[in-house]
């Protein structure tokens, strides 16, 4: 197992040092991400006018929203590698079934072509199922390289597919990275704000008190 390292990033104007098992380069680019983010939705004028507790929050909403987004799209783009998976195996089995035909026709072809030169009586009647079996064989040709040629576009659709789940996979680990770490500082940042809430402010017969205390002495 891979041993976990460790990267300083700067987030918001913080530096954090963040620990994972990805590269730097990929934990540095998970640092810009969430600083675009926050600017984003920093500079948009309703992002002023909210209180201070709920900023946070708006800045994990976009993210979230982000997040369901990218899961939709690599759910999306699954079906589609299902579907273009299925149509592909449809499209090999027709092309098998396609070259049995031809096969088949060719060596009937054949036969009748033997058979024709060994009975010069049925000359006339051979040829003309010559013929027709001269242009099935050329309309089965034909198909079969319409089937070819289909069979390479849905492999070019796979291909296309394949890259893109991986993209989506990819952006999907960093939003989920990027959730994990905002969740850690808003609560982070909940925690001083109560321990500051929690002080006892002195009173003014405390104050009083503590000042004749000071006078005794």
């Amino acid at each position: 197992m891979a041993a976990k390292k460790s990267t300083d990033v700067m987030i918001a104007g913080k530096v954090y040092t963040l620990s994972g098992y990805e590269e730097e380069g990929y934990l540095q680019h998970v640092a810009s991400y969430i600083n675009t983010k926050i600017s984003e939705i920093t500079e948009r004028d309703e992002y002023r006018r909210i209180p201070n507790d709920m900023k946070s929050i708006l800045i994990q909403l976009n993210i979230a929203d982000d997040f369901f987004k990218a899961k939709r799209q690599f759910e999306t783009a699954e079906e589609n590698y299902k579907k273009a998976e299925k149509d592909l195996f449809e499209l090999k089995h027709e092309l098998v079934d396609t070259q049995m035909k031809v096969e088949e026709l060719l060596e009937k072809l054949n036969r009748e072509r033997l058979e024709r030169n060994q009975k010069s009586g049925r000359e006339s009647q051979m040829e003309e199922s010559y013929k027709r079996l001269e242009e099935k064989y050329q309309l089965l040709l034909s198909n079969a390289k319409v089937a070819e040629e289909r069979n390479r576009q849905f492999e070019e659709m796979l291909r296309l597919t394949q890259q893109e789940k991986r993209e989506i996979e990819a952006v999907n680990k960093e939003l989920r990275l990027n959730k994990e770490k905002l969740e850690t500082t808003l609560a982070d940042a909940l925690l001083g704000t109560a321990s500051t809430s929690a002080a006892p402010k002195e009173t003014k017969r405390q104050k009083k008190n503590r000042k004749k205390n000071r006078k005794n002495f």
